[in-house]
């Protein structure tokens, strides 16, 4: 592997709080560390073309492009997202919940998100 396929990746965050699985949202607490930093390794993975069968649907051909794309190695550490995406998150989930209490939690989340 050459050194034009590897990369580091910084990403440097501020952690407003966490939705759990019952999408209750829990506001992180202020402290004088207000801004995290993730570093990712990343290597080029081949990108492929790949040929399914149309009835079967099972693989005939996969070759390799001249393209690739960017994938982490090792460890991706604790996922962390936008606060947009987590709005998207939580009205997703929070509009098919079966639980009152869920669907609450969704909208007390989603009263403090879009804030």
């Amino acid at each position: 592997m050459s050194h034009q396929d590897t990369a580091e990746a910084v990403v440097g965050f501020t952690s407003l709080g966490s939705i759990d699985n019952a999408l209750h949202y829990t506001q992180r607490l202020k402290t004088h560390f207000g801004k995290r930093v993730s570093a990712y390794h990343l290597v080029a993975v081949p990108k492929y073309t790949m040929m399914y069968a149309q009835t079967e649907g099972h693989l005939i051909s996969k070759r390799p492009t001249e393209l690739a794309f960017w994938e982490i190695k090792g460890s991706q550490g604790r996922p962390f997202t936008t606060v947009n995406t987590a709005i998207r998150y939580v009205l997703n989930r929070g509009t098919r919940a079966q639980q009152p209490v869920i669907r609450k939690n969704a909208d007390e989340a989603l009263h403090i998100l879009c804030a």
